[in-house]
């Protein structure tokens, strides 16, 4: 069975009150004002997994911190319904780590060195560059064994494992999955509605004020 990519994914519908005079904005202002308000609704879901997420060095001899700092958030518009918007908190496909058994230049209680890759990103001329917020930079490793050669951490490969679980055939062993994107949903999505519902109507009035 093909497991569903771990993510959380929140709806959002336009407040009847203003649904009349959204048409009217421009299309940039009306881009402006969802993109806000749904950064706004977003921000405590995405604060509340990556605790979570930062917390596994505490209970894990293997966890680096590359997934905490691949995750990321982003907003989209249903093609069907043009008052019905949707925000995203995952994991960048294009994040890479990689783990060197030397010592951290930086980081001086660091066990490995770690470097993050950065991602690129192709911009509205076809040229490629860095994301200014994943340049590539050395980041802070949390792993705790032992490692004889370069290893690389690509957190969208492995994320659905520590979050669905599995079973090793060979060893005879299965791992429950730690369930922190469906629990982070479940404690959050209520609040993120409410500020959603709160930051939406604060933007449209001063738009047409």
């Amino acid at each position: 069975m093909v497991r569903p990519r771990p993510r959380i994914v929140i709806s959002f519908e336009l407040p009847s009150e203003i649904r009349n005079g959204f048409p009217s904005l421009i299309e940039k202002v009306r881009k402006h004002i969802v993109r806000e308000a749904i950064r706004s609704a977003m921000l405590p879901v995405r604060n509340a997994l990556k605790a979570k997420v930062m917390s596994l060095p505490n209970i894990s001899n293997q966890s680096s911190g590359a997934t905490g700092r691949a995750l990321d958030s982003k907003y989209g518009n249903s093609k069907s319904d043009p008052f019905r918007f949707y925000g995203i908190v995952g994991v960048d496909n294009k994040h890479l780590e990689a783990i060197t058994p030397e010592r951290s230049p930086v980081y001086a209680s660091a066990r490995h060195r770690q470097v993050a890759f950065g991602v690129k990103r192709r911009l509205k001329n076809g040229r490629i560059t860095l994301s200014r917020r994943n340049e590539r930079r050395e980041v802070r490793s949390t792993i705790k064994r032992n490692i004889g050669a370069l290893q690389k951490r690509w957190p969208a490969r492995y994320l659905h494992l520590w979050e669905y679980g599995f079973t090793h055939r060979s060893k005879k062993s299965s791992f429950a999955g730690r369930g922190y994107f469906a629990l982070v949903r479940k404690e959050t999505e209520g609040q993120a509605r409410a500020i959603f519902q709160e930051k939406i109507l604060s933007h449209f009035k001063k738009a047409m004020s």
